[in-house]
């Protein structure tokens, strides 16, 4: 089975019809054990490369139908990141050593 990375970005998240725009697609071959491990590293340098605005976007490791065709709803896994001043935004949490503390 032939399979795809896909890249979307969340839009009109604020309204209760967001969606998900596709920004890239890219057939890959490969062990789906090891596409599923490069997903995220590949999601990161995507959104960096195409040099992304700031926002919510998903990678997909998709199964490709025989026409070429996808469906995320069925992705075998997918990462979420969130993008910001260009690089990923990851929130403080109690073990990064941030002071979490209410004053």
């Amino acid at each position: 089975m032939a399979h795809g990375y896909v890249l979307t970005e969340e839009c009109n998240s604020g309204g209760h019809f967001g969606f998900d725009k596709i920004q890239t697609f890219e057939p890959i071959v490969g062990d789906p054990a090891e596409l599923r491990a490069g997903l995220r590293a590949w999601t990161l340098a995507t959104v960096a490369r195409e040099r992304l605005g700031d926002g919510r976007y998903t990678g997909y490791l998709v199964e490709l139908e025989d026409d070429g065709t996808f469906d995320t709803y069925l992705a075998l896994c997918f990462e979420v990141i969130i993008w910001f001043y260009e690089q990923e935004y990851v929130p403080a949490t109690p073990d990064s050593g941030a002071d979490l503390s209410v004053q």
